[in-house]
């Protein structure tokens, strides 16, 4: 769904909102048809009727395990991608963005002054070389 969201924000250049708010029915059959599917496969397993009396507890973590996945999928994912984009694209902090927001945090803080910028000449020892030798006019 957040893949969707994205392609249709770029081929769009719409917000995230409404590309979230457009991808999530596109999204939402295939989600529910593999959740459904899956679910009330795994259900007899789950409640120990039949051959697998001894994998309930293995079909009651798939069975609550992929309903709340799905749940996650539908609902919290869409809101956590809005809420976060928020968050470290700069809305909430200034516009400085996730790597200002880091930056700030793990920044060394120097206590002393910077030093004093050696000669050229150390810097460059071609520039010495280009001028003749009384250094008046270039070579």
């Amino acid at each position: 769904m957040v893949e969707l969201a994205n392609q249709i924000r770029e081929r769009e250049g719409c917000t995230r909102r409404t590309a979230i708010l457009q991808a999530a029915p596109q999204r939402l059959r295939p989600i529910m048809m593999t959740a459904i599917t899956t679910v009330l496969g795994m259900f007899p397993l789950a409640l120990g009727m039949g051959q697998g009396e001894s994998f309930a507890a293995a079909g009651v973590v798939v069975f609550s395990g992929l309903s709340l996945a799905t749940l996650l999928t539908l609902f919290i994912i869409p809101c956590f991608y809005l809420l976060l984009h928020e968050l470290f694209g700069g809305k909430w902090l200034n516009g400085r963005g996730f790597k200002g927001w880091v930056g700030k945090l793990f920044r060394r803080r120097s206590t002393t002054k910077p030093a004093i910028a050696p000669p050229r000449e150390l810097l460059e020892p071609e520039a010495s070389r280009k001028y003749g030798e009384e250094g008046d006019e270039p070579v």
